[in-house]
């Protein structure tokens, strides 16, 4: 991991590299993490140097990141690994300390002594806020997990059962929320979510007691379409229960 941390205007930063060996993820996995949580506003605008050149010629971009976001961003990826990354800002840190003060000389200890305690007070902050930010990402990285690892269709009972509602309670919800609308039985996406494969149609056959066959139209969420719900539901204060009891 040679020269993938710095310090830069006395502040310690660590590379988006060096969070990839830590959370055993691709480089180009991360960084794609790091664009999403940027273009969320949840993390700040990390500065970018230029990395190892590959064989074709193509010199790498890679982000250097400050220890909060860092913290965000190992929350997102792999939860399970904040304990490396907190070992790891350790070793940083206790690296970039300056050369311990003459305690022979009394004012210079004294200094010395009040600067440690303003440290500490620091870092005791710094350590609850952590500890409260990881609490926050985690419920979500799970939810978000478990979405992406399914490929199948799902209905919007299903997606309504994650947040606690019946199917009929989601779809007046998204209504409200100018998401889809209703025409001929059917709920429908409005014109500008329609094309981004949110959701797709389904022809099921219904059998009536009188022997009479109906076609009917049902629409059904893709992962895009799940995944979608849950920022827009989000950003309207509806969370999934996973999170509800993590609050």
């Amino acid at each position: 991991m040679k020269n993938l941390t710095v310090l830069n205007n006395d502040k310690l930063t660590m590379s988006s590299r060096e969070i990839a060996a830590l959370v055993e993820k691709r480089h180009d996995n991360v960084k794609r993490t790091i664009d999403t949580l940027l273009e969320k506003k949840l993390i700040g605008c990390p500065q970018i140097e230029d990395g190892e050149k590959s064989a074709n010629g193509v010199v790498e971009k890679v982000y250097l990141i400050g220890k909060r976001d860092s913290y965000v961003i190992v929350a997102q990826l792999s939860p399970e690994f904040t304990a490396r990354l907190v070992d790891r800002w350790q070793e940083l840190e206790a690296k970039s300390q300056s050369n311990l003060p003459n305690f022979s000389n009394p004012a210079e200890a004294a200094r010395a002594w009040a600067l440690q305690y303003e440290q500490n007070q620091s870092l005791l902050i710094e350590n609850t806020k952590k500890d409260q930010l990881i609490g926050e990402y985690k419920p979500k990285a799970d939810y978000v997990d478990m979405i992406l690892k399914s490929t199948s269709l799902v209905t919007i009972t299903q997606i309504a059962k994650d947040y606690g509602k019946s199917g009929r309670a989601m779809n007046k919800l998204l209504n409200d929320l100018g998401i889809q609308y209703y025409q001929s039985g059917q709920w429908l996406l409005y014109s500008k979510y329609h094309a981004q494969g949110y959701t797709h149609s389904e022809t099921i056959n219904i059998k009536h007691n009188n022997g009479l066959d109906e076609i009917k139209m049902t629409t059904k969420w893709t992962q895009k379409g799940r995944l979608f719900l849950y920022d827009r539901l989000k950003a309207a204060a509806v969370l999934p229960l996973i999170e509800q009891k993590a609050a």
